[in-house]
């Protein structure tokens, strides 16, 4: 599965253990593996953009992966919860 494009890493500017943020441009199917945790607990995913679609994440082990309705790349902010 290819890989989203990372636009910024927000937990860079904001340490909060246990969490990481990631702002991306992904469409359907694209993964993110996160450089923060070996296993992830939880994830949210945010639209960075008003639009009538269907979204969501899921994961397994330290790789999360976008399902995107539209076949655009969306603009997108990924927050994953884990641990080390």
């Amino acid at each position: 599965m290819p890989a989203a494009t990372v636009i910024q890493y927000v937990s860079e500017f904001v340490h909060i253990p246990g969490i990481e943020v990631v702002d991306l441009e992904a469409s359907d199917a694209e993964t993110y593996e996160s450089r923060k945790f070996s296993v992830i607990l939880g994830a949210h995913l945010g639209l960075n953009t008003d639009a009538d679609i269907n979204y969501q994440v899921t994961f397994s082990g330290k790789t999360a992966t976008m399902r995107i309705s539209s076949g655009a790349d969306r603009r997108v902010t990924l927050t994953l919860y884990g641990r080390k």
